[in-house]
């Protein structure tokens, strides 16, 4: 029996039976990688239906956390403006024997939160106190002269072209470290370019949130929460809500977060101490039903700002799905608001017709991108169309990828692509390729498969999850076409899907080669050194931040480490002159080998 479920405070409107099938399925599934699978029936673009699930099918959704010896989630339905469902499960603190309660204020990290930064920058440009389109270096002149055609709207879209701080950091640091304003400023200024040219391409960047977080500050004389809390908190009356507080601080209402280990969950102390780390935000399900509210209120004008944020024509557009923290659904829920980052922790769901709002907490990471999405279901009736049909089957043969142009592949192209993928660092099975009824198939460790559609140029599409259209880029590497290369990117966002993989052939550097690596390497830009050794025949490295780590290798120079490949570059005569890191945000970062004393 369930210790932690508040039955008084439940709100249901009827106890009408629904099919669960649809949440069975989502909860089935697992990840690609760093992609949801969750595979939900279309949502009509009309006016839906209501229903009303009954208390059961709404727990099987939250079954995992419906413990008191796990972390918990709070849950709030709304029509309109009216809470229709409460619900809680798990603990705010296990040791303690504290249960979750609506009231709960729980972590919303980074990127899922930049929705409220972006309100921050569309409130200041409604007063004229900035526009869209000034250059960021006229609020924050410390950014680098390369940057000055960086705009505060490209900021928002991730079009800046400005290298990720933490990516050019170097391997070693992590999320969680210490860095100063100043210090991203000199790293980005020893960088001394940008990956593309402003507002051409997207990439995920950190630094462009931690310059509007700057930005903000700069134009007001305050932080970025007390911005936010006269302008927006206080007036809604989201007394719970605080921006860049100290996530791990203990306090009667507030659950520490927790991650997942191999044998249950681990209270997560350490939080990012970063330019970026302000922006994340502790929040409650009371305090965001106000928030819903002051949405669909048309005197707050906060949609309307929201609106007023979306640029016009790519490649600076968010009509590819992700803008400031919003995703618009997928093609088989294309008109599902989701408030989430790139991470998939989903917080906020709004139906397709507007009617409906879900809110969803949980002090864990742990497939929070099924939750909303299954309840919305649930609540407006989508039923699972395909009953008779393999779940993995129906993300191509639906509706979602019949409008994408099908190009024609040959047999013998589809054969091209066959064989198993890696990544040399898990130096495991990963991703089995093939060929079904002339359909390339995706084949992941667990057991599940997703048949691909081909758009030309070694691209094929599968849709992942609600919001998630992945993209599998095949092409041969910069040693020889016969090695093939996997690229796997999130289309609403540009942000890797995964590890770039590759397709699995043995290679160990003989006795001659392992002798030609070690040595130190300096990156100039940065004032990095990395010192590369050999013991027997293993290939390590290290460097500020970093211990002394194993090189995996892949192929020929070729090696990886965690989130970076390591290739070695040699002159004509054999000889190693550098080496470049590449990252899913930066590429070729260049560390030339030192000279001998």
């Amino acid at each position: 029996m369930r210790a932690t479920a508040r039955h008084n405070d439940i709100r249901l409107e009827s106890h009408i039976p629904i099919s669960t099938s649809i949440v069975h399925c989502c909860l089935a599934v697992g990840r690609v990688f760093t992609v949801a699978a969750a595979l939900l029936a279309p949502l009509p673009a009309i006016a839906l239906a209501q229903q009303t699930p009954t208390i059961a099918d709404v727990d099987a959704i939250f079954a995992q956390y419906d413990s008191s010896t796990t972390p918990g989630c709070a849950v709030a339905v709304m029509r309109g403006n009216d809470v229709v469902m409460e619900r809680t499960y798990g603990m705010a603190h296990i040791g303690f024997a504290v249960p979750m309660s609506t009231a709960t204020t729980m972590w919303v990290p980074y990127s899922e939160a930049r929705v409220f930064t972006a309100l921050a920058v569309a409130m200041l440009a409604r007063d004229a106190r900035l526009s869209l389109t000034d250059s960021v270096r006229r609020h924050v002149p410390e950014l680098p002269a390369y940057a000055a055609n960086v705009t505060i709207r490209q900021l928002l879209h991730h079009t800046s072209g400005l290298a990720d701080y933490g990516t050019i950091a170097g391997p070693g640091w992590q999320i969680s470290d210490r860095m100063s304003e100043d210090e991203m400023f000199r790293l980005l200024t020893r960088w001394g370019q940008l990956v593309f040219p402003s507002g051409e391409q997207k990439m995920y960047s950190n630094s462009d949130y931690a310059l509007l977080k700057i930005l903000v500050e700069r134009i007001t004389g305050g932080t970025l929460h007390a911005y936010l809390s006269g302008t927006l908190f206080q007036p809604l009356g989201m007394t719970s809500t605080r921006v860049g507080a100290d996530q791990g601080a203990v306090a009667p209402d507030h659950a520490l977060f927790h991650e997942a280990t191999s044998d249950g969950f681990r209270s997560l102390l350490r939080y990012r101490e970063s330019p970026v780390g302000g922006i994340a935000v502790t929040t409650s399900v009371d305090d965001l039903v106000r928030f819903s509210r002051g949405l669909r209120d048309t005197t707050t004008g906060l949609q309307a700002m929201l609106e007023q944020l979306k640029p016009g024509a790519f490649p600076d557009s968010s009509d590819d799905g992700y803008s400031f923290g919003l995703f618009r659904g997928s093609e088989l829920n294309p008109d599902l608001i989701i408030y989430r980052g790139v991470g998939e922790y989903n917080w906020l769901t709004v139906s397709a017709d507007g009617s409906l709002s879900v809110i969803v907490l949980c002090n864990a990471y742990k497939d929070m991108f099924l939750f909303g999405p299954a309840l919305t279901s649930l609540y407006t009736g989508a039923q699972d169309s395909a009953d008779a049909a393999p779940a993995t089957t129906r993300v191509t043969r639906g509706g979602s990828l019949d409008t994408v142009a099908t190009v024609a592949v040959s047999p013998a192209e589809l054969q091209r692509y066959v064989g198993e993928y890696r990544t040399a660092e898990r130096r495991r099975s990963g991703i089995i390729v093939d060929v079904v009824d002339n359909v390339l198939r995706f084949n992941v460790p667990d057991g599940r498969r997703f048949l691909t559609r081909s758009i030309g140029g070694g691209r094929f599409e599968f849709i992942a999850a609600p919001g998630l259209r992945v993209q599998l880029a095949f092409a041969g590497t910069d040693s020889t076409e016969d090695v093939i290369a996997l690229h796997q990117t999130i289309v609403e966002t540009g942000e890797s899907a995964g590890d770039d993989l590759y397709r699995f052939v043995e290679w160990q550097p003989g006795p001659g080669m392992l002798q030609s690596y070690p040595g130190a390497y300096v990156s100039e830009e940065l004032d990095l050194v990395l010192h590369v050794s050999v013991d027997a025949d293993r290939v390590l490295i290290a460097g500020r931040g970093l211990p002394v780590t194993q090189m995996s290798p892949m192929r020929e120079d070729a090696f990886e480490i965690p989130d970076y490949r390591v290739l070695f570059h040699r002159d004509a005569r054999g000889r190693i002159t550098h080496l470049t890191l590449n990252s899913t945000r930066v590429r070729d970062m260049r560390y030339t080998r030192r000279a001998s004393p």
